[in-house]
């Protein structure tokens, strides 16, 4: 039985990082990210992040603002996969489907609905830890999950994940933040916002967004005036039916992390460089359709593609 946190709830606690001008907010609720301010030389510091109005808008959520998904981020196909087992035969993982026939971002109880407990041991760092139980989304468990926050003076944040269970499980979270590099404003976009990836393939999906198994050079894509660096606007205007929503691969090594992508603000002042030792990165043009949302800012009106998520994993 999976027992929800309420929309009525008593009001989960907030943790504020300093590091000289920047500024972090994380919300235990979902470990979110509100709030993420970073220093602009000779001119005041910048909220790069998009969020909600209200509290209520958070416990909804269903464009997964700002917050940890996991255990696993990003879609399982059929909500089933069979992995080797102990005995060398294979054994048959059942996932929550919530989205169509598939498992996505862990599933209505994942870590973006938990309450999660943290420590601040300096002003700049935070210490965050949930217990994820087993079988909750059909996750063999429990799972001990911690994440550490770092943020520096200089307004880049070190999120270092780990997860430790007493059974073999899946464990792939990330941090599902919208960028806006142009700070608040009352209708943010990210068009011209300039994206580079620093990947060599894409992993293009089939109508459901499961990515294929066999990767597709990047400079055999749509995506090929990303390996240099181009504007969204730019790249829509060229594939104007195109939905940017897809899985770029990288060149990981367990501990060094590596440059996966790069975005600059529309006006050039803000750089916001992405590293992991994951897999590669998921690039979601935040296409939510007809959903809208009130913002952070006063009189803020967020619609689609306001932010852009660069997803780890």
């Amino acid at each position: 039985v999976m027992e929800l946190p309420s929309s009525d709830a008593a009001a989960p606690p907030s943790w504020q990082l300093e590091q000289g001008e920047a500024r972090l907010v994380v919300d235990a609720f979902g470990a979110t990210i509100r709030s993420w301010v970073v220093p602009v030389p000779g001119e005041a510091p910048r909220d790069i992040v998009l969020g909600f109005a209200s509290d209520e808008a958070y416990r909804d959520n269903p464009v997964f603002m700002g917050c940890a998904v996991g255990p696993y981020a990003n879609r399982i196909a059929g909500a089933r996969l069979s992995v080797a087992g102990a005995d060398g035969g294979m054994v048959r993982w059942t996932f929550e489907r919530n989205d169509g026939p598939h498992h996505l971002h862990g599933g209505k109880a994942g870590f973006h609905r938990a309450r999660w407990r943290g420590t601040q041991s300096t002003p700049n760092q935070l210490l965050l830890r949930y217990e994820h139980p087993d079988g909750w989304g059909g996750y063999p468990g429990p799972i001990d999950v911690a994440l550490r926050v770092v943020l520096a003076a200089t307004g880049s944040v070190t999120l270092t994940w780990q997860g430790v269970s007493p059974q073999r499980t899946l464990f792939n979270p990330t941090q599902h933040t919208y960028f806006n590099l142009d700070g608040d404003s009352p209708h943010p976009s990210i068009l011209n916002h300039r994206l580079q990836l620093h990947t060599a393939a894409v992993h293009l999906p089939d109508d459901t967004l499961i990515p294929s198994v066999d990767p597709t050079p990047l400079e055999d894509s749509i995506f090929s005036a990303f390996s240099a660096g181009c504007t969204l606007s730019a790249f829509y205007h060229a594939n104007p039916t195109s939905r940017l929503d897809h899985h770029f691969a990288g060149s990981p090594v367990r501990g060094n992390p590596r440059p996966l992508a790069s975005l600059s603000s529309s006006d050039g002042k803000v750089h916001l460089d992405v590293d992991a030792d994951t897999q590669g990165i998921q690039v979601f043009g935040g296409h939510w359709g007809a959903l809208s949302f009130a913002g952070r800012a006063a009189d803020q009106h967020l619609t689609d593609r306001a932010g852009i998520c660069l997803e780890t994993q």
